[in-house]
């Protein structure tokens, strides 16, 4: 959730504030898991320290909540600052890429922020039926996520 406090926005919206779920350590077949909720709020609970104030209406929570989904939606879509890649080195990125690793980066983002509003939403342009859970999808999907997480733990954001 976000939190306004002292006129400024703070987001946990961001891909560091996610962790993996260890396989075989959960009933769900959920990947990933919400952490740092210590900015989290609730409507009765939101605390404006600036307006002295507790709580929100019906419209001003909506607003919040949309305002953190759409910072979501920019972290899966890989615009965020806090993807890892230090900005410095966002141009040296662009500039050695190429047009296979830019198309598999976007159908990996797309395909991310799709799951997501099909999750988030009852929007009907977003329904489908979810495939059938496929154990061995499943562990596929967790190695090449322990694979990213060890090919960036040698760099500092």
């Amino acid at each position: 959730m976000t939190r306004k406090d002292l006129g400024s926005w703070h987001c946990n919206a961001h891909s560091n504030n996610l962790v993996i779920v260890a396989e075989g350590k959960s009933e769900s077949p959920r990947l990933l898991s919400a952490l740092d909720l210590d900015m989290a709020f609730t409507k009765d609970g939101f605390v404006d320290k600036a307006a002295r104030t507790i709580g929100q209406d019906d419209a001003e929570f909506k607003r919040l909540l949309f305002f953190e989904s759409a910072q979501l939606m920019e972290v899966l879509a890989g615009a965020d600052a806090s993807n890892g890649v230090p900005q410095v080195a966002m141009k040296y990125l662009r500039d050695h890429s190429t047009p296979a690793a830019e198309l598999a980066e976007s159908l990996f983002t797309d395909t991310m922020v799709l799951a997501y509003l099909r999750a988030y939403t009852s929007h009907a342009s977003y329904a489908v039926t979810a495939p059938a859970f496929d154990p061995a999808m499943h562990r596929a999907v967790h190695a090449l996520i322990r694979l990213a997480i060890i090919v960036m733990a040698d760099f500092v954001a």
